[in-house]
C-alpha cells in the first residue's frame, strides 16, 4: 500500500492537541485517535485507487460482453 498522505507532527492537528489542557493519558488517547484516523484515510485512498485502476481496465461500454463459456 502506497502512503500518499501523512500529517506531520508539526501539523495543525497535533498543535491543537498539544495546546489543550489535557492529562498525559488523555493526550495519548487523542494522539492515538488521530493516528487511527490517518490510517482510515490511507485505507480509503488505497481503496479508491483500486477502484479507479479497475475502472480504467474495464471494457468500454459500447463493446458486447462474451456470453459463451470457454468449455462450450
Amino acid at each position: 500500500m502506497e502512503k500518499t498522505y501523512k500529517a506531520p507532527e508539526s501539523s495543525e492537528f497535533y498543535r491543537k492537541i498539544y495546546a489543550l489542557d489535557l492529562t498525559p493519558a488523555c493526550r495519548a488517547q487523542a494522539l492515538a485517535a488521530l493516528g487511527i484516523a490517518e490510517r482510515l484515510v490511507d485505507a480509503a485512498m488505497w481503496l479508491v485507487g483500486k477502484f479507479a485502476k479497475s475502472a480504467s481496465t474495464a471494457p468500454a461500454r459500447g463493446t458486447a460482453a462474451c456470453t459463451k463459456l470457454k468449455h462450450q
